[in-house]
């Protein structure tokens, strides 16, 4: 239990420390599979959570033992959904808050974003946080995103491999 309250309290210190508001996050480009990533994996299935197109999560991915930070501000929500579900079986009986999480943000995209926090768990194994947060612009600056509702479940990582274009921080960053 203490390893996920930490993953949570590391994911909103970095929403706040090294995010922008949900408007500048959906300026960025969205990022996608590679064609070439994209062969590897079924993309048709959307697991029944429906979805504008343009629809995107921030993901945050921590290494462990000086690695750093992947950060990608803006990934495709149907690749994230796709890759991450299909190998976390785990997670099927939260579909049904995913889709909530998914409604919430498309009905207030300025107030609502999603976050997918994957961290090392084995050597073989990534524990991942889907989280909903909240953006409030007039909180003091450092608590503007808020973790309102999260779920974990377990990744193959060798069944997922990402191709995305990850920014990396300096590894002190992520200390919590």
């Amino acid at each position: 239990m203490q390893t996920k309250i930490d993953q949570l309290a590391f994911l909103d210190m970095y929403m706040n420390t090294h995010c922008p508001s949900p408007r500048e996050l959906r300026s960025q480009p969205l990022v996608d599979l590679t064609p070439e990533a994209a062969q590897s994996y079924d993309l048709s299935e959307n697991f029944g959570i429906t979805h504008h197109p343009d629809s995107s999560i921030v993901q945050i991915e921590y290494h462990m033992f000086g690695e750093g930070v992947g950060h990608q501000p803006r990934l495709s929500l149907a690749r994230s959904l796709q890759l991450g579900l299909c190998a976390a079986p785990s997670v099927c009986p939260w579909i049904p808050r995913m889709q909530w999480y998914v409604e919430d943000m498309e009905q207030d995209p300025d107030g609502v974003v999603l976050v997918e926090g994957v961290f090392k768990f084995t050597p073989s194994t990534s524990m991942t946080v889907w989280a909903k947060m909240r953006y409030a612009p007039e909180a003091p600056e450092g608590e503007q995103y808020k973790i309102v509702n999260s779920f974990f479940g377990l990744v193959d990582r060798e069944a997922v491999k990402l191709t995305a274009d990850f920014r990396y921080c300096e590894p002190e960053v992520a200390t919590i």
